[in-house]
């Protein structure tokens, strides 16, 4: 088996997360700035743990359609070097303030942990 990455995509900040090599169970990785290094690190970051598949979290809106948002994780999915999925990420931001303090910075990541734990619970359903 391979790795699953998740991304929790914002302005600033990008919260990232990884599965076991058996694509059980996530965790937190990392939070990054959303930078013009980004892209160069997370082709990196594919390569290093060959990562299967890169689970995007895609805000949709209430009525459960694209969102303002999402076209602009869309442009970005273009660019990564590997497979990857648009996984609605309603309420993931809302959730992981929940489990963890005030810490801004590492709600990006646990947010990017309940994407990629969500996907991953679906696809091991069977």
């Amino acid at each position: 088996m391979s790795y699953f990455l998740g991304i929790d995509f914002g302005n600033k900040y990008i919260g990232l997360a990884l599965s076991d090599k058996k694509g059980k169970y996530s965790s937190p990785y990392s939070v990054v700035r959303n930078n013009k290094d980004f892209l160069s690190f997370l082709n990196d970051l594919i390569l290093k743990y060959s990562v299967d598949t890169v689970i995007i979290g895609n805000p949709l809106n209430s009525e459960g359609e694209d969102s303002v948002y999402s076209e602009k994780i869309k442009e970005f999915s273009k660019n990564i070097n590997c497979k990857y999925v648009l996984w609605n990420e309603t309420l993931t931001s809302f959730e992981s303030k929940g489990n963890l303090s005030k810490n801004k910075k590492r709600i990006d990541d646990v947010a990017a942990s309940i994407i990629l734990q969500e996907y991953l619970d679906y696809i091991n359903k069977s």
